[in-house]
């Protein structure tokens, strides 16, 4: 029995659907199918986007060999083709693996304080736990370049602000739900901020101008607010 499904999304663009879930093994499999559309893309394919447990591929209909009923069903065929091969070696990458450091002190933790309530636990130990993983990136979305992370531990997991901040500083590290994420951009936000990192998530001038990408894993290292103030004013030669 097929673990998946294939729905319509209008008339340009289908979306695969697996397991209703936020978990990496999931996920991964929904990035392999991704490159393997890439490796092997069908006449009139636009693009894909990776989520979590689905990927949205969109085409031009008028692109679309017409050898089928309709052009959507040309498009699934081609998916189910896919998703019944078995996992090819060469399109098994390893994650890329990044470790950034982050100020947990109060002056950018601005919700550490109610998340000790909360939680029942005190700021350092939410730091402690915090910094203990690895996160995976599944998405990036909400503001250009903001990563969707997870696991979180399960001491963490908490609710989502009862009232969204205006405004929430560039590099602001905050908790969701089961998740983490970074603030790429200054911008309103609802998640729980508990630190900022001092590097720039968001390059224009870059080919990719996004640091992080589906299917990196991110850990977190503590630093001072002195080291903190030290990166930020570091100019690269």
């Amino acid at each position: 029995m097929n673990d998946w499904t294939i729905l319509p999304l209008g008339e340009c663009a289908v979306l695969v659907q697996l397991e209703p879930v936020i978990r990496k093994d999931v996920h991964q499999r929904i990035l392999h199918l991704n490159r393997q559309v890439a490796r092997a893309p069908f006449p009139g394919l636009v693009e894909t986007v990776p989520a979590y447990n689905s990927l949205a591929v969109f085409y031009d209909p008028q692109q679309v060999p017409a050898t089928h009923t309709t052009r959507q069903e040309y498009v699934q065929h081609h998916l189910k083709q896919l998703l019944v091969q078995p996992p090819a070696p060469q399109l098994q990458e390893p994650p890329r693996r990044l470790t950034l450091p982050v100020c947990y002190d109060p002056v950018f933790g601005t919700d550490l304080a109610q998340l000790e309530a909360e939680l029942q636990l005190p700021a350092a130990e939410i730091v402690r736990l915090h910094s203990s993983r690895t996160y995976h990136v599944f998405l990036l979305g909400f503001t250009p370049g903001f990563p969707y992370m997870g696991i979180l531990p399960p001491e963490l997991h908490c609710r989502r602000k009862t009232t969204a901040s205006q405004t929430v500083a560039a590099g602001s590290v905050a908790i969701a739900g089961t998740q983490t994420g970074i603030y790429p951009l200054s911008s309103p936000g609802g998640w729980n901020i508990i630190g900022r990192t001092p590097v720039s998530l968001v390059n224009p001038d870059q080919p990719s101008p996004f640091l992080l990408q589906p299917g990196d894993e991110v850990k977190f290292t503590p630093i001072s607010r002195e080291e903190f103030e030290a990166y930020e004013n570091h100019v690269p030669a």
